[in-house]
This record gives structure tokens, C-alpha cells and sequence, in this order.
């Protein structure tokens, strides 16, 4: 799902500035934002759930307090390093120099973006007042607040390093650990490495929830959106990718999902029709180095396909509940992307199917 140059909706001035643009704080990066493109003929390519993160070197960030609260159950002391500390997950997020609490200013959740210190994450779609202080992100709670802080939970006692950690909430905030590195503004080509590597992260965060009560009857967790806009990579972007972001859409099911969506963008584009043969390959590194066998590896074109279907849906049912910043226009280029895509995947499936066998 390439993605063209994208502009805050604060000033819609175009963020170009590789300083600032890969590696937006959100989910981990958790709560990534999901921002609006200039290039409105490639904006279906964006992805489904996709989002840009951008990074910013904070040097002065807010004092972080907390009124006294130790009976709170997600209680603790967590050290942020010279760039803060967060001391409990009831704070208050003071102006530096002067130690009065922003929200004791009137400045609440929304106020918190104009402290020193603080860096809104704007031109969101999605998810608005997600903001990042220090080592830290800050996003509004929702529905799915409870069952992403479960998961992030279960991901650091298996071990799994692949994904952010939960450190509490703070006034009506998700408090997430930042991972550091850069997040593709649009969709590329990846190298056979790249691929690779998220096919193994992809079995690895999968493990992680095998057996897990989050997982219930179901196979495992899926993530719902492990493509490349919410993948973090290390040494740029030509490394490899080495966590996964923003959960809000995660979910118990089969490990099929999860692995068809990731097949679809991190290998196929129908723009690059004349290269099905290259992309079937990418398609077959991916499922190996998932370890994908058997009677699975079988319906691994037919789960592409339902993935391109389910996108054209999510478009569809983001429309009709009034909660997408992103105008008519842009969804209906969503959905129809999707079914390109999807025709494109049926046409060659001979082929795909043939780099599997």
C-alpha cells in the first residue's frame, strides 16, 4: 500500500524532514496516527488501518509528578531516563522550571500537546491527542485500552520484545514505552531479508499468545494490521523490521489473517503487475521463514484474498460510522484499491500458488 507525502492537518504543511518524519510516537508508537496525503490518486494505497510515525528528539521534556496514589493497583516506578520519570500512573505533567501541573492550568489532555516538552503526534485520522513525553507515548484510552494493555502484557512475560510495553494510565491517557527506530511513510519494495523478517516476527508474536487466555478458543492473537506502516525498523529503513505497532485491532484468531494481510502488503501491489513472478517469490520467503506448512500453506492465496475483501468492508463500515476524519472521497479510492488489488491476486493465482508448492 505505498503511501504519498502526507501533511498535518495543523497548518497542512508537507513533512518531508527525515529528522522528524520516520518514526512517529505511537502504540509503541501505540496509537499511531493516521494522516492525510497529499497525492490523492494513491491515497487507497495507503493501507487499510496504516499509519506514519514520526520521531522527535524531545531535550526538554516536562517533569513528570504524581499526586500520592500507591494503593493504585498499576502503581509503580518505572525510570525514563534523563528525559523524565514516571512514578505512577496517576500524574501530572508540569511545566519545566516553573513545576505547575498542566492540567491544574486548565490545559487537560488536549492543553497537554501545547506544554514544553511535549510533542503532539498530529494529522491523525484515527486516533486524536496522542502525544509523546520523553521515552514515553501518551494516547487517549478507548474500548480496546484494556485488551491492549492485557497483550502487551502477556508479549513482555513470554519474552517477546517485538511489540511496546504497557506502563499504566494516567487521567484517561495509555501510557506506552516509545520504540525507537523509523517507520516507512509509504509502501516499497522490501529486500528478501526485510521479508523474511517479518515473516519470523510475525511467528514470533503469534507464539507469544499461543495457549494465552487473551487467545480463548481461538489459535493465537492477531495483530489485524502487521504491514509495513506499523512496522519499526533499525538502522533505517533499508534494516530490517524488528516490532510491530499500534494493536488497537487485535484480536483472537487464526494465524491465516494475520499471515494473509502480511503477504498482501508486504509483497503485492498490482501497480507492479509485470512483477507477479517476483512477488509470488516474496510471497513463498515470507511463509517460509513463518514456518507456514501443511494444509495451511494450501489456502495462503485464498486468505490474501479474503484480506483484500475484508479491507474493502473496513473502509465501507469506517464510512458508515461517521468516526473517519478522512472525507467520502478518500475512503471510496480505500475500497476501491482493495478490490484491485484483490482482482490482481485472483488473475495471477496460478501463479502464487505455484511459488508455494
Amino acid at each position: 500500500m505505498p503511501r504519498a507525502l502526507r501533511v498535518a492537518r495543523s497548518g497542512d504543511t508537507p513533512t518531508t524532514d527525515r529528522n522528524f518524519a520516520p518514526g512517529l510516537a505511537v502504540g509503541a508508537h501505540e496509537g499511531l496516527r493516521r494522516p492525510q496525503r497529499v497525492d490523492s490518486d494513491q491515497l487507497g494505497e495507503s493501507g487499510p488501518k496504516n499509519s506514519i510515525l514520526k520521531r522527535s528528539n524531545c531535550t526538554s521534556v516536562a517533569a513528570i509528578r504524581p499526586p500520592p496514589r500507591a494503593s493504585h493497583p498499576l502503581a509503580r516506578i518505572t525510570s525514563l531516563g534523563s528525559q523524565g520519570e514516571l512514578w505512577s500512573p496517576s500524574v501530572a505533567v508540569c511545566h519545566k522550571g516553573t513545576g505547575a501541573p498542566i492540567r491544574d492550568l486548565g490545559m487537560g489532555a488536549a492543553g497537554m500537546a501545547d506544554a514544553p516538552g511535549v510533542v503532539a503526534l498530529t494529522g491523525g485520522r484515527m486516533t486524536e491527542g496522542v502525544v509523546r513525553v520523553g521515552n514515553s507515548v501518551r494516547r487517549p484510552a478507548k474500548e480496546s485500552s484494556e485488551f491492549v494493555a492485557a497483550l502487551l502484557k502477556v508479549f513482555e512475560h513470554q519474552g517477546f520484545d517485538g511489540a511496546p510495553r504497557y506502563h499504566g494510565q494516567a487521567d484517561g491517557m495509555d501510557i506506552l514505552s516509545y520504540r525507537p527506530g523509523d517507520v516507512p511513510a509509504r509502501f516499497q519494495l522490501w529486500t528478501d531479508e526485510q521479508v523474511a523478517a517479518a515473516g519470523r516476527l510475525l511467528r514470533s508474536m503469534h507464539d507469544a499468545t499461543r495457549g494465552s487466555e487473551l487467545a480463548g478458543r481461538s489459535q493465537i492473537v492477531c495483530h489485524r494490521d502487521a504491514a509495513p506502516n506499523n512496522a519499526v525498523f533499525v538502522d533505517g529503513l533499508d534494516g530490517l523490521p524488528v516490532a510491530f505497532i499500534d494493536f488497537d485491532g487485535a484480536s483472537p484468531g487464526s494465524p491465516l489473517e494475520d499471515l494473509g494481510y502480511a503477504c498482501w502488503t508486504w509483497c503485492v501491489a498490482s501497480k507492479r503487475g509485470d512483477q507477479v513472478e517476483r512477488q509470488a517469490d516474496q510471497v513463498r520467503i515470507l511463509a517460509d521463514a513463518y514456518g507456514l506448512q501443511g494444509p495451511e500453506r494450501g489456502v495462503l492465496v485464498d486468505a490474501i484474498i479474503e484480506q483484500q475483501a475484508r479491507n474493502a468492508r473496513f473502509w465501507a463500515e469506517v464510512e458508515a460510522s461517521g468516526t473517519a476524519s478522512a472525507g467520502p472521497d478518500a475512503i471510496a479510492q480505500s475500497i476501491v484499491w482493495s478490490r484491485r488489488e484483490l482482482a490482481f491476486v485472483v488473475a495471477n493465482r496460478e501463479v502464487f500458488e505455484a511459488a508455494l508448492v
